[in-house]
């Protein structure tokens, strides 16, 4: 506690505040230690050193969050609508660099989040005092990386590292959920949220896929916590090798997982893809079925044993194989029942 303000250090601790149930105000929240953007950098070229590339980069991640900073404050990423004293806060923002690997450490954005909390309830007045603080910290998220790449990474290590969180039940899964909540609420209560955000994280994303892409020959990559290997940096930087259009696909399948990711407003649902001969996970955003579609959804999960549905969903895929990258779903069909019988298993031991 520093003159009677809370000192955030983190996503956990101020989701632990809002668990409790009590509204916050955002002005009892110090902002000084956090977000930080934590870059940890190992490669033959990166001993305490910051190349060219990387420096380009670096000031463009500044340049995005001016863009970012300028959607919330004045609803438009156009920066000539910064005034002067905009422009001063983005003087504060230093990158430190330490010796080993290269280690790049981002501060001075407390000052920056100070204006955005201010931002925020001067053009959005129908939210909760709690619902303020987590969409501020949210955004405070996506400054400092938290929520970057996950669209690159493959969908199934991304469904295993959910599954992991899910069942050591660890603070960071939870308290995200609670943040998730107040954004989802926030985007209700004013149909600009919604705008503002995407917008915003837009920007934010731009920021750190560039400066992933400047070193892109770095063996290992560790961004705000989020280890990043040689082929994650590679289809980073690639932006993934895939087709240019999304093909539109429809199948009857058996779902075997539905998974509500209330931090990013996401639903993942997975199953056992014909048409790309392994088990795949599609994504679509919260609210977008609908309530009968969801409902079909939800009980042709729970009733997997004698059940199928029709899905159709848009995927992007791998040009060097033709395997499954990433998918969208677009609509959700009649559900069917079946019967699930056992004799259909067999044993692929070799004897």
């Amino acid at each position: 506690m520093d003159d009677g303000k809370i000192k955030v250090t983190g996503l956990e601790e101020v989701a632990l505040l809002l668990n409790q149930d009590q509204e916050i105000d955002i002005k009892n929240l110090d902002f000084s230690s956090w977000p930080i953007l934590s870059i940890k950098i190992e490669g033959d070229k990166y001993h305490g050193t910051i190349t060219p590339s990387l420096a380009k980069s670096l000031y463009d991640y500044v340049y995005h969050l001016k863009r970012a900073y300028a959607e919330i404050k004045y609803g438009t990423s156009n920066l000539q609508k910064l005034k002067k004293e905009d422009i001063a806060l983005f003087d504060s923002v230093t990158f430190k660099i330490s010796e080993g690997c290269s280690d790049v450490l981002t501060e001075g954005l407390g000052k920056i989040f100070d204006a955005i909390a201010q931002g925020v309830e001067d053009r959005f007045k129908n939210m909760t005092s709690n619902q303020v603080v987590g969409l501020v910290v949210f955004l405070g998220g996506l400054a400092a990386g938290c929520y970057a790449f996950d669209s690159y990474l493959e969908s199934n290590k991304q469904l295993e590292m959910a599954r992991i969180n899910q069942e050591s039940q660890s603070d960071a899964y939870r308290h995200a959920e609670k943040i998730g909540e107040l954004v989802a609420e926030a985007k209700q209560s004013d149909p600009h949220v919604k705008d503002t955000v995407n917008s915003f994280e837009g920007h934010m994303n731009e920021g750190h896929i560039n400066i992933v892409r400047s070193v892109d020959d770095a063996d290992r990559i560790k961004y705000s916590g989020k280890e990043l290997s040689k082929e994650d940096i590679q289809k980073i930087s690639s932006g993934t090798p895939v087709a240019s259009d999304s093909s539109s696909i429809s199948e009857v399948v058996i779902v075997e997982q539905v998974r509500r990711i209330v931090s990013r407003q996401i639903v993942s649902v997975s199953f056992y893809s014909n048409h790309f001969g392994r088990q795949i996970t599609i994504q679509y955003n919260m609210g977008y079925l609908g309530g009968r579609k969801e409902a079909k959804l939800q009980e042709a999960f729970w009733e997997n044993m004698s059940k199928r549905v029709e899905v159709e969903y848009s995927a992007v895929f791998n040009e060097a194989n033709n395997d499954f990258v990433r998918g969208t779903l677009i609509s959700v069909g009649d559900i069917e029942n079946y019967h699930f019988d056992t004799d259909d298993i067999t044993d692929n031991d070799e004897t």
